[in-house]
């Protein structure tokens, strides 16, 4: 993540409990980074369009 992107989201990334991060993992030796690009607010309970055939109640 860039020092600008970091600034033009960093409410969004303090104020989120959980977040969709696209981008690039890093590995290098024993070192893994994720190169954010873009970032998005996940919703608990945001998902269970996405999971079929399973019941939640």
């Amino acid at each position: 993540m860039t020092p600008k992107l970091f600034e033009q989201d960093s409410r969004l990334i303090s104020a989120s409990s959980m977040l969709l991060v696209r981008g690039v993992l890093q590995v290098t030796r024993e070192v893994v980074n994720v190169r954010a690009k873009r970032l998005k607010r996940l919703e608990l309970g945001g998902g269970e369009q996405y999971v079929k055939g399973y019941n939640y109640h």
